[in-house]
């Protein structure tokens, strides 16, 4: 229970710094452009999409580590299907986009 909580204030609790325009806007590249209904049903049928989404969150949880000051590694003892089921968790509640500031498409 204490990883699963780990896991979900990792992956949707914003960084202190974020690099964004002056309307909070910024790019978003790969995975993070999917609208979670697309992500559920990859998730779901394990298609050959599924693993791009773990090698999103994989890049994203390295950017963290490497751009958070004072942080060596901030899920040393979640693997990575527990990342990616908390965000799965959101994805069905939300319905949005995994990232959700991007713009649409």
């Amino acid at each position: 229970m204490l990883k699963t909580i780990a896991a979900a204030l990792v992956v949707f609790v914003p960084l202190t710094a974020q690099a964004a325009d002056s309307q909070g806007r910024f790019a978003t590249k790969g995975a993070g452009r999917v609208a979670c209904s697309e992500h559920l049903k990859a998730a779901a049928d394990r298609t050959e999409v599924f693993p791009r989404f773990l090698g999103w969150l994989e890049g994203y949880v390295s950017a963290i580590n490497q751009f958070t000051p004072d942080t060596y590694d901030i899920t040393p003892f979640v693997d990575m299907q527990i990342m990616a089921n908390a965000v799965e968790t959101n994805s069905a509640r939300s319905r949005t986009r995994i990232s959700r500031k991007w713009p649409g498409r």
